[in-house]
């Protein structure tokens, strides 16, 4: 699908864009506009599928790009940090290739700038501690290495 990022239903296959889907013109204008807003409400990463009906529509692209592997999001979260407009995130995927793990993708946004979106996040101590206690808070889940 044109543009990088897409929302796929894992049970069906049908695809569409993130207008179509949000109303947002793309995937960092809906993490800028929507996620971080809603301090990383994971609810918003699954949709109902409009074909088949199943709460299966995820946020889907290439990664890395030039090899195909496409990956759905499960999880994202992020440390939004106070009057800025960079976010580092953390993107917990699993690939179709490999559906048994899942995959973390780290990157970032600036403001509604997708550019990070294809690059590697730096991050402070801080804002990586964050984005851990911030996982373990949306998921429920204790992160270790």
């Amino acid at each position: 699908m044109p543009g990088g990022y897409w929302w796929q239903c894992e049970r069906c296959g049908v695809q569409r864009t993130f207008k179509e889907t949000t109303g947002s013109n793309s995937a960092a204008a809906f993490i800028w506009d929507h996620l971080a807003p809603s301090d990383w409400d994971q609810s918003l990463l699954v949709k109902l599928c409009p074909e088949c009906g199943a709460e299966a529509f995820r946020i889907t692209y290439d990664f890395p790009r030039r090899d195909h592997v496409v990956v759905q999001a499960h999880h994202i979260v992020g440390h939004l940090s106070e009057g800025g407009s960079y976010v580092p995130m953390m993107w917990e995927t699993q690939a179709s290739t490999d559906p048994d793990n899942r995959w973390l993708d780290f990157k970032y946004i600036n403001g509604r700038n997708g550019w990070g979106l294809n690059k590697p996040a730096v991050f402070t101590h801080g804002s990586l501690t964050s984005i851990m206690t911030k996982y373990r808070d949306r998921t429920g889940r204790d992160f270790t290495l």
